[in-house]
């Protein structure tokens, strides 16, 4: 088990590099081993972290001796025209102050609901719909601090929570700091414009953790049984769904698609 756990986690890790969210259950689970102590339970957790750690250490090493690089981003990053800041112009960025971290903040999370499918050089979105991302997306995850439960939660489900918001906050904080890390020069996305980097795909190991700390708060709001909590997601649904599909009905009409015939006239 601990040996599978630990190869997984390198998988993900080997996987995007940006999953570095995967670490949080990591640290949780062999700090609350060793808190239990014993001998078994520290062989499992050295096993664990070594499965983890030696196909992620073999592949820097790789990277080091073939391409001079320990992350291998070097090339790609001089292909994209960024350039690394000095680490003393870091905090002369637009996500110190209140607008740039609320469009930091929103732009990650509508990302995570919508993707990033492009149409004519821009994003098919519409204002509404990616304020209505960041703002729910708000509510939900911040509702257990102001909305009581019914019923106390565990210490299990404690537990689990503070793991998904690590995950969270460590993913946030991985695409924040390549934000401030560099100047983007020439590049469309990000750009000097626009320096933020909030495609959210690239730390795809937290969505899952996301969706349950979403999940969670939208049952507190919603309320009631699970008839009415049911009738919430499937309204919920509804809505995203038509909204989507009146934001991509230029597409579904461009004469390029294999299916555009005359009856979506």
């Amino acid at each position: 088990e601990a040996l599978a756990s630990g190869l997984l986690l390198a998988a993900a890790l080997l996987t995007k590099a940006s999953n570095v969210a995967v670490l949080a259950p990591l640290a949780f689970v062999a700090s609350s081993r060793l808190r239990a102590g014993g001998r078994k339970e520290a062989a499992r957790i050295v096993m664990l972290v070594g499965a983890a750690a030696l196909p992620v250490a073999g592949w820097l090493f790789r990277n080091a001796v073939v391409g001079g690089d320990v992350m291998g981003t070097a090339a790609k990053v001089a292909a994209l025209g960024w350039t690394a800041k000095p680490v003393g112009a870091w905090l002369d960025h637009p996500l110190f102050t209140v607008h740039g971290a609320l469009a930091f903040a929103g732009g990650l999370a509508a990302t995570a609901w919508r993707g990033e499918f492009f149409w004519h050089g821009g994003p098919r979105t519409g204002p509404v719909l990616d304020a209505w991302f960041a703002l729910s997306t708000a509510a939900f995850l911040l509702a257990p601090r102001f909305v009581r439960s019914p019923r106390p939660a565990a210490r299990a489900q404690r537990q689990a929570s503070a793991v998904c918001w690590a995950m969270l906050i460590a993913s946030a904080v991985f695409l924040a700091a390549v934000s401030v890390a560099f100047d983007f020069g020439p590049c469309n996305y990000p750009s000097r414009a626009r320096p933020f980097l909030i495609s959210a795909r690239l730390v795809s190991a937290a969505f899952a953790p996301f969706l349950i700390l979403y999940a969670r708060g939208f049952g507190l709001i919603v309320g009631g049984g699970p008839r009415r909590r049911l009738g919430g997601v499937l309204l919920l649904a509804a809505i995203l769904l038509g909204t989507e599909l009146w934001l991509s009905r230029e597409v579904f009409l461009s004469p390029f698609n294999w299916f555009h015939g005359p009856w979506w006239r």
